[in-house]
């Protein structure tokens, strides 16, 4: 898309963005997840229709590169946006409850756990949102309900990736309290689950086919200079020909 931009719909243009931000957050490369969010909400700002979770995805994005500023104000622009809209999200709530928490923004995170209770049946959400709980209870220092909300997913869930989540942040609460037995056995389940995502192997993926992707669109390049040198060629061939013929011609006409 980004190589034919002028022939490409903006609106398709920004939900390839999107998606790129999405894989690459997916394969952990959290350099262009960042670069594909930003481009993803500036086509959202130029076509004005910003949505939420374009910001949600630039707001993690700078969370993961460490740009603290950044993160927060998007988080805030969101945490408006979810509390005055019609009809909220969970998931972009799940998200902000987990992002607060893990800044230890707690007034924000217990602003943001409140409303989503008021608004939500909480006992039929999902793991995203249980994980969230799970890490806000951590860092009030309700290490039972962290616990006990991580231990329900790991239980009750059937995606490993929620699953990784449950059992990376009970690992760590666990032995953040000195339960190191405890968490030496979340941290073993940890390793069987990261052996099963093979998740370096998904960012080697991911590598190789961007490296596959440059290399046919430097191959296409070097095949289109190469025809248009031919074409030249052909056209400065012709040229000259037509040079030799008209000056035989004046030629023969002055003698003749």
């Amino acid at each position: 898309a980004e190589t034919h931009i002028m022939e490409c719909d903006s609106l398709l243009l920004r939900n390839a963005f999107s998606n790129l931000s999405y894989l690459y957050n997916c394969v952990q490369d959290n350099l262009n997840y960042n670069i594909y969010a930003q481009k993803e909400v500036q086509l959202s700002v130029e076509l004005g229709i910003v949505e939420d979770t374009n910001l949600s995805h630039l707001g993690e994005s700078f969370l993961l590169l460490d740009s603290i500023d950044q993160a927060s104000s998007l988080f805030d622009t969101l945490f408006l946006h979810q509390i005055n809209g019609e009809n909220p999200n969970i998931d972009i709530l799940s998200n902000l409850l987990y992002n607060y928490s893990y800044l230890r923004n707690i007034p924000k995170a217990t602003e943001c756990e409140s409303f989503i209770r008021n608004k939500f049946d909480v006992d039929s959400l999902n793991s995203k949102y249980l994980i969230s709980l799970g890490w806000y209870y951590a860092i009030t220092s309700k290490y039972d309900l962290a616990e006990k909300y991580y231990k329900r997913v790991l239980e009750e869930s059937n995606n490993l990736e929620w699953k990784y989540c449950a059992s990376r942040d009970l690992l760590y609460v666990l032995n953040s309290i000195g339960r190191s037995k405890d968490a030496l056995y979340y941290g073993l389940f940890f390793a069987q689950i990261s052996d099963s995502l093979n998740l370096g192997r998904s960012q080697e993926r991911a590598s190789s086919i961007t490296n596959i992707y440059k290399y046919n669109r430097d191959k296409e390049e070097e095949l289109k200079i190469k025809e248009e040198k031919m074409e030249y060629q052909k056209n400065m061939y012709r040229l000259i020909m037509v040079s030799i013929f008209f000056l035989l011609l004046i030629t023969w006409y002055v003698i003749s």
